[in-house]
C-alpha cells in the first residue's frame, strides 16, 4: 500500500487468491478450503489485511485453487524436507499451525479468578494428560502445565502436559516453553496460555461459574435488516447470512463454511461483533 500518494478510504473490498500446491498427511480437499476460508475470515476481523490503517473490510471474497493432480510420495518428501531445512516446520510437528486466536494474558486471568472467587483447586478429571517423551535425568524435576489451545477440531482444550526441567531452568519459566513445543508437535494449535495443572480446576470452574462466555445472542432484524447484535456477557463475532436471490456472480457474495458442521455455503454475508448487554442475562431462561 502506498501511503504517500493515495488515501485510505474508511471501508474496503477485499479479494484474495490462495493457490494450494500441496494437500498434505491424506486432508480431505474439501475440509483444508473451508479451515483456509476461516484462517482468511479471522485474518480479516483481526485488522491484519488493513494494517495500521483505520480502513475496514466490509465485503471479501476468497479464491481457491487445488492442484489437479496427486503428487508422487517423492515430491512431498522434497516439500516437507525443504521446509524443515528452511526452519519453517519442525521435523516432528509435519502439521503446519496457521490459526492464531486472541485470549486473555494467562496472568491477567489467573489474578481475576482469586480475585473473584475464593475457590480451593479441584482434582483434575477427564483431561488429556500428556507426558513428556524424555528419560528423566538426575538432577531433574517433574511438573505439569496446563496450556489454553485449541484443539485440531478447532475446538478450546485445556490439556496437561509433564515436562521435565532442573530447577534453575524452572526459576526461568522454560518449563512452560517445553509444553508449548509438547503442545504444537501433538497438533494443538496457537495461542498457547500457560497455567500450573493445579490450577486447571479452578480455571475451568470459574469460566463455568462466572459466565466468561456468551449464552444469549441477539440480533434485531426489524424492517429486515440488521439494527444491533447483543450478547450478555463477554465478545463474540456474530455472522449472519443470507443464501436466497443470488442471481449472478457478484463480488458481495462469497463462499463461506457458515452451514451446518462448517459445510461450505455461498451466500450474502455480514459480520459484527456483538455488543455486551447485560440485560441480556434475564433471557438465559
Amino acid at each position: 500500500m502506498n501511503t504517500h500518494t493515495q488515501t485510505t478510504p474508511e471501508v474496503v473490498n477485499a479479494r484474495l487468491t490462495l493457490d494450494v500446491a500441496y494437500i498434505l498427511n491424506g486432508e480431505v480437499a474439501g475440509d483444508l478450503v473451508a479451515r483456509l476460508y476461516m484462517m482468511c475470515e479471522r485474518a480479516i476481523g483481526n485488522g491484519l489485511l488493513t494494517g495500521d490503517t483505520a480502513a475496514e473490510v466490509e465485503e471479501y471474497a476468497l479464491d481457491v485453487s487445488l492442484p489437479r493432480e496427486p503428487l508422487s510420495e517423492d515430491e512431498i518428501a522434497a516439500f516437507m524436507r525443504q521446509r524443515i531445512e528452511d526452519g519453517n516446520l519442525a521435523a516432528e510437528d509435519i502439521p503446519v499451525r496457521l490459526a492464531r486466536y486472541g485470549l486473555m494474558a494467562s496472568d491477567a486471568f489467573v489474578a481475576e479468578m482469586r480475585e473473584r472467587m475464593d475457590m480451593a483447586d479441584e482434582e483434575t478429571q477427564g483431561q488429556a494428560l500428556i507426558p513428556s517423551a524424555d528419560p528423566a535425568d538426575e538432577g531433574e524435576i517433574e511438573s505439569q502445565v496446563a496450556i489454553a489451545c485449541i484443539n485440531a477440531s478447532g475446538m478450546s482444550e485445556m490439556p496437561i502436559f509433564t515436562v521435565r526441567t532442573t530447577q534453575e531452568e524452572y526459576d526461568l519459566g522454560i518449563h512452560r516453553d517445553k509444553a508449548k513445543d509438547l503442545a504444537e508437535e501433538a497438533g494443538y494449535e496457537w495461542p498457547f496460555v500457560c497455567f500450573d495443572a493445579a490450577e486447571q480446576g479452578a480455571i475451568l470452574s470459574a469460566a463455568r461459574e462466572l459466565g466468561l462466555v456468551p449464552q444469549v445472542v441477539v440480533v434485531d432484524m426489524t424492517n429486515r435488516q440488521i439494527q444491533s447484535v447483543r450478547c450478555d456477557v463477554g465478545q463474540v463475532k456474530v455472522i449472519c447470512y443470507d443464501t436466497s436471490e443470488l442471481g449472478g456472480y457478484s463480488s458481495a457474495t462469497a463462499v463461506r463454511p457458515v452451514g451446518e458442521n462448517g459445510q461450505l455455503v455461498r451466500c450474502w454475508a455480514h459480520t459484527q461483533l456483538a455488543q455486551v448487554d447485560p440485560g441480556l442475562k434475564l433471557a438465559r431462561d
